[in-house]
Parts: structure tokens; sequence; C-alpha cells
């Protein structure tokens, strides 16, 4: 069995460093805050899974417009990209963009299809129409995310999605600052109109595949549904899915960050919350599988209470606080550690004694982040929480 006092002083040093992560507790004032450059963005570009996509990075002033690009990358066969802001990044927001390039593919997850197979190569059954899981090429396509800042050593999760780019449109409308601040509070709106999805960190993964579903959670499945709704909701009167089209109509439809809950579809210029629901609903049916996630059936609720007129989702009550974000994050990464905690009291004492040893090390240099005798009070009473006294 470990040692208790090295698994006591690991927990303290993991919590001293977090605090002085998120600026608390004290410290000096005097050095100069590190710069914002080597922030790392990474995430999924899906709307239907985006390969070979062209990834931008670029930031923007208080009015929305860019300024300078900070970061680009190229999306890879499962959508995924990661890129490394540059020195000229000043702090600002964040505009991170997909857009089609020649060689661009999409997949198509619309059980109906995707419209006509104009390149043959990619039509994997030779029936001349685009088929759900076939990759096909979009044409035009531009699809961003917002992110309110990034600091020096940051790692941020940033996916782009339709629901990101509702946020985006969402933070720049209307005459007011786009800051950190409009920036966190769009993106908590979209996040809580579908269910409590976290729109940026959530993983929209491929839902015409099998094996990325069985690794994925119901949460990311519930995700790549809603996403796949918007494709099904596009105009496919020009052979394929009029993407750009039917994003600009999910971004105009949530103005005044008020969505209509359900027009029967009556209205061609508005996409309803219920025909979101319904989009998705036929893709699990497609897949063969329902919403384990709660998410839909938290959405449909809305629907029913909004009897007929808008829902208006309110963002999350520390939304636009960067420092409350970071402190949600700080304690997140806490109770994670206490779950490893208990894992490793068994039959990996051992090993976590090492990881507490050096994390109590770590501390040692960070001592003045300490806020006095009732921080290690608390840390005694989770000691003894842990051991179950």
């Amino acid at each position: 069995m470990m040692n208790l006092r090295k698994l006591h002083s690991g927990i303290l040093g993991i919590t001293v460093l977090g605090l002085a992560a998120c600026g608390g507790g004290g410290g000096s004032n005097d050095s100069p805050p590190p710069p914002a450059e080597g922030a790392t963005l990474d995430g999924t570009a899906a709307k239907g899974i985006i390969k070979i996509g062209d990834v931008v990075a670029e930031e923007l002033d208080a009015a929305g417009r860019v300024i300078r690009l900070v970061g680009n990358a190229t999306t890879g066969a499962d959508g995924s990209y990661s890129l490394t802001l540059d020195s000229s990044y000043e702090g600002g927001p964040i505009q991170v963009t997909v857009t089609a390039g020649e060689n661009t593919q999409m997949k198509c997850d619309v059980p109906a299809g995707c419209g006509t197979a104009f390149d043959v190569t990619l039509d994997v059954n030779s029936n001349g129409t685009v088929d759900f899981g076939e990759w096909y090429k979009p044409g035009s396509l531009s699809m961003s995310a917002l992110v309110a800042e990034a600091a020096a050593g940051d790692t941020l999760s940033v996916n782009i999605t339709p629901f990101t780019n509702m946020a985006a449109a969402r933070a720049k409308e209307g005459e007011g600052e786009v800051d950190a601040a409009a920036v966190y509070r769009a993106n908590s709106e979209v996040s809580n109109l579908l269910g409590g999805i976290d729109i940026l960190s959530t993983k929209p993964l491929d839902i015409t595949d099998e094996a990325a579903i069985g690794d994925g959670n119901a949460t990311e499945v519930a995700y790549a549904a809603l996403s796949a709704a918007i494709a099904a909701l596009a105009d496919t009167s020009g052979g394929n899915p009029d993407i750009d089209s039917a994003l600009a109509t999910l971004s105009s439809s949530f103005s005044g960050g008020v969505i209509t809950a359900d027009d029967g579809g009556s209205d061609p210029d508005t996409i309803s919350l219920q025909e979101i629901l319904d989009g998705a609903s036929a893709t699990l049916t497609e897949i063969g599988t329902a919403d384990t996630s709660g998410v839909m059936v938290a959405m449909q609720s809305e629907v029913g209470s909004a009897a007929g007129s808008t829902v208006d989702p309110e963002p999350s009550p520390s939304a636009g606080d960067p420092t409350l974000d970071k402190v949600k994050a700080f304690v997140a990464d806490v109770r994670t550690w206490g779950t490893v905690i208990e894992a490793e009291m068994g039959s990996k004492g051992e090993a976590f004694g090492i990881q507490a040893d050096l994390a109590s090390a770590a501390a040692q240099s960070s001592m003045d982040f300490l806020v006095g005798p009732a921080f290690e009070a608390a840390m005694d009473a989770s000691m003894q929480k842990i051991m179950g006294n």
C-alpha cells in the first residue's frame, strides 16, 4: 500500500498547480502574462465527416472582422485536424473555419441519400446516386466555430459542426462587441438548445460507420444525428445538398437567440427545432439505434413546452465569465483525479505513488499559492472521504 502522506501531498500539489493555472490564491503580479502563441486547437469537422478540408484559424476584432490568420491545417480521413496558433495571435476570439477545396470529400449521412453521384469513382455501388455512407464532393462549403480565447500551452477541443456555425453567427449578431464573453454566451446558448451537448468539445462521430459508433458514447451519437438532420433539410435541386444554404438558414432561424419550436415544415426559410429532431430520429432509425443520451428527449420536451411558439435557450449562468469557465474545468479535473485516486489505491498503488511524488515535487515551487489552513483542512476532509472514514 502506498504511503498516504505521499498521496495527500500529491493531491495537494495537483490542486495547488491547478489554482495557479486558474489565477487564484495569490502569487506575484509583476510577471507579464505569457505570450498567447502556442495554444493547440484540435477537433473534427463534420456535416457528414469532411476529409481533406481546408481549416484556417483567424483572430477577430471587436466587430467580428478577421484581422489576421493565426493557423491552418487540413482534415484527415476521419475529419480530424490539429493546428497550433502562431506568434501573430494576440489573445482575441478565434474563428476556426473549414472550407472545401478541389479534393475535399464529405460523407453522406442522410438516410434518403445526398443526390446525384457526379464522381463515378466515389459511387461504390454504381447506381448513380450518393447513398448513405458514400463519399461525395460537396462543392461550396464554409462552416465555422468560434473560440473565446486561448493562452499559451492550452489544448482546446474545437469541433466544427452546423451548430458551432450557428453559435458563431449568433455571437456576431446585432451591434454588440464580439468579445470573449459574447462567444462564451453564444456557444452556451446553442449547447443548451441541444439538451446540454457541449457543441465545441463533443466529437461529432461518423454516424455511418458502425465501428465509430461503437467506439463513441451516446452523446456523440446524438450530436452526429442532429448534425445529419441539417443536410437532410438542404435543397438538393442542384444535384447534391446545398450545405451552405442550409447552414445559413439554420443560423437565421436562431436570430435573436430563439428558434421556432414546430411550424409543421410550412416555412422553407426557417428550420424549426422539431424538424431537426425529426431528421435526427430518421438517421438513428437508419442505423438501427435509439438515443440513449437523453438529449433528444430533453429537446422534445422543450418543443412540447413551447406550445407552437419559440424555444429560448438561456446561456448558463457562468457563460461569458472566462474565470468561472476555467474554474469549472479545474473542478472537472479534480473529480477525474478523485476517480483515479480511488482506482490507484487498489492494485496500482505503487505506480500512483510515483505519480503523486512527482506532483508533490512540482508543487514545492508553487507553495505561495496555498490559501491557508482552511485549504489544508479541506484536503484532509477529502482524504477521509476517499478512505471511507
